[in-house]
């Protein structure tokens, strides 16, 4: 059984609850148990986190680069087991997995590096009679709310940069898939790489574990990323306490395919897009506008590509796309697919669950592409967190731009031309945290990443991510 980690010591739930964790791809497979954490549990995790930051605020910059290196070192050597646990408790493919955990050492790699640049500077009011200095200073205790979709990526990307300003941290896996962070966490302790009560994971619900690390007036900074609905009751209720909060939330995001397109290449970066982990991405594609010229070979390249993905375990390197992660996010997706039938799409492709015995038991659902929805249709105004792609024609760039801008998201979007002065026009009227140019939607340690609207507040990874976890105070000198 996995166990909770407070204060450099594996416990279970004070209260002796535990959960079961199944393989999305076969619910009769029951991956490990965890505890399922208590009110009483999180604030020994937040007194423990307390401790943790007095030990590691002493620690010289330097040398928190050093232990984030051997932190890296530890997930590249374990990459292959911990991308096992990755595969059967979140049902995306071993190949993914790997990725997710390679990408994940490389961004404690960059942040290793960052640590010893903190830096403020001084300046001269009257000379050296006068003069002010502006210093960082990091936090102390902060909490990171975490999702089930890339569990690893968000781990690293909330404790590299944590943990490089100086701070304590307490983790929060989502319930449905804490093992991989469990034994990262795990093997981290046995190693004796971090000081006591610098890393702290609890797995418990929401609306009481959550609750706990928003409102405790010992966390001073709340790392949150999921939906939209739970990001606005985590910021309101952070407000509360005048509490830092950085949130990643949900997308709508773009993609504008011009009709001097590179064609082939646009396709194929829709394909792996939007389908890559069943479409459980945030900054996937969720919505093609194409312009009228291109929509048909567009559509043809599309739906013949879409068609060769192969769905099953993704333990089986013959898989392309694993399951749904659970059966609410199943259903979720059968609803907003039927709507957008009710509401004039076509499905191309895909649009129901897979035949055969093999996917009884899993949560599957087919890639799938549905041209023409409504524009109030679900697939086109919510988050669509799964493997569907609704296509839409447009006739002139001011249309596309505004049927892009018309969701109430606004993480990220792409536009696909070879005119560069084109490309320029949309980029500067897109509503959103990124753009990409003739580049499929993938995130990039050294870039800031994050969104506007309702996508959320803040940024993580590049330099913009690390001054997140710090907090500015000045000084003023008067030597007369």
């Amino acid at each position: 059984m996995a166990r909770l980690l407070i204060n450099g010591e594996f416990r279970n739930s004070s209260s002796g609850e535990i959960s079961w964790i199944r393989n999305p791809a076969n619910t009769d497979e029951k991956v490990d148990s965890v505890p399922v954490a208590t009110v009483d549990d999180a604030k020994e995790a937040i007194e423990s986190a307390k401790e943790g930051f007095e030990k590691w605020a002493k620690i010289s910059p330097p040398k928190k680069g050093a232990i984030l290196l051997k932190i890296a070192e530890v997930l590249r050597n374990n990459c292959e087991e911990l991308s096992i646990l990755l595969t059967k408790e979140h049902g995306k493919t071993l190949s993914e997995s790997r990725k997710e955990i390679k990408k994940a050492a490389n961004r404690l790699t960059f942040y290793a590096g960052l640590a010893p640049q903190i830096s403020g500077r001084v300046s001269l009011l009257e000379g050296l009679k006068k003069y002010f200095t502006v210093i960082k200073e990091p936090y102390g205790v902060t909490a990171g709310i975490l999702p089930w979709n890339v569990p690893v990526t968000k781990f690293v990307a909330y404790i590299a940069p944590a943990l490089a300003a100086g701070n304590s941290v307490i983790v929060k896996p989502a319930s449905t898939a804490p093992l991989t962070l469990l034994k990262i966490g795990e093997v981290l302790t046995h190693l004796n790489l971090l000081p006591k009560g610098v890393l702290n994971i609890v797995v418990g619900p929401g609306n009481t574990v959550g609750e706990e690390l928003v409102r405790n007036s010992e966390v001073s900074k709340i790392v949150f990323t999921g939906s939209t609905e739970s990001g606005m009751k985590v910021s309101s209720l952070a407000g509360r306490h005048f509490k830092h909060v950085s949130l990643e939330l949900g997308g709508s995001d773009p993609m504008i395919v011009c009709e001097d397109a590179d064609i082939d290449k646009a396709v194929k970066a829709a394909v792996i897009s939007r389908f890559r982990m069943a479409g459980q991405v945030c900054m996937a594609v969720k919505r093609i506008f194409l312009h009228e010229s291109v929509y048909e070979s567009f559509r043809e390249k599309l739906v013949k590509e879409v068609s060769k993905i192969t769905v099953g375990n993704g333990l089986d390197p013959r898989v392309s796309m694993g399951p749904l992660h659970n059966r609410e996010q199943l259903e979720e997706i059968e609803g907003q697919v039927e709507d957008a039938l009710n509401k004039g799409g076509t499905v191309l492709t895909g649009g129901m669950k897979p035949k055969g015995k093999e996917f009884q038991k899993g949560y599957f659902y087919l890639p799938t592409v549905i041209e023409q929805p409504s524009l109030n249709s679900r697939v086109m105004m919510e988050e669509t967190f799964g493997p569907v792609l609704p296509l839409n024609p447009f006739s002139t760039i001011e249309e596309a731009i505004e049927l892009a801008n018309s969701s109430v998201f606004g993480l990220t979007g792409s536009v696909w031309t070879r005119d560069l002065k084109k490309a320029h026009m949309i980029m500067e009227e897109l509503q959103v945290g990124t753009v990409w140019v003739n580049n499929r939607h993938e995130s990039i340690t050294e870039a800031p990443f994050g969104g506007v609207k309702k996508s959320g507040i803040g940024r993580e990874f590049g330099k913009e991510g690390l001054e997140e976890f710090l907090k500015t105070k000045t000084i003023v000198i008067n030597n007369e």
